[in-house]
């Protein structure tokens, strides 16, 4: 199958640039596998907006720009996160956190999403404790962070 030019050109950037996004994620983001999704989440607006990265006249400064936005799409979710035990902790009906968000996610899924989000565990170090593969580690991140989302995002 080949490639578009839009694949192309992604790719380059991709080969280009990929470890110094990754560094700079990784500077502005306590967490390794959050630097990298990060990097992932711009590569991915990069394909889906690729006519904009054409235009753009630095497409370095626009991959950074989308690094950027990707890490303020991650703090605030870090935000989220510490604010609902924040906020579990201030009601004065003595429920935890998991029992406030109950439906929404597994008590196991928040309570993986709270270790990665505010105690910045890596991915890994979750798979171990689970004992699953960090590829299913990650998928199930994925899967908490996409149903949280629907709920609790605008």
């Amino acid at each position: 199958m080949e490639r578009s030019e839009d694949g192309r050109l992604v790719e380059r950037l991709f080969m280009e640039y990929y470890e110094s996004l990754l560094y700079y994620a990784g500077l502005l983001l306590s967490n390794p596998d959050l630097a990298q999704d990060a990097v992932q989440a711009a590569f991915e607006a990069a394909y889906r907006k690729a006519s904009s990265l054409r235009e753009s006249p630095s497409p370095a400064g626009w991959l950074y720009a989308a690094v950027k936005n990707e890490i303020r799409h991650i703090r605030r979710a870090q935000a989220r996160f510490a604010a609902l035990e924040e906020n579990a902790a201030a009601e004065d009906m003595g429920l935890d956190v998991e029992t406030l968000y109950a439906g929404t996610v597994s008590r196991e899924d928040l309570a993986l999403l709270k270790q990665v989000y505010c105690e910045g565990r890596t991915y890994q170090e979750m798979a171990d404790a689970l004992g699953i593969s960090l590829d299913a580690c990650k998928k199930r991140i994925q899967r908490a962070k996409q149903r949280f989302a629907e709920r609790y995002e605008p």
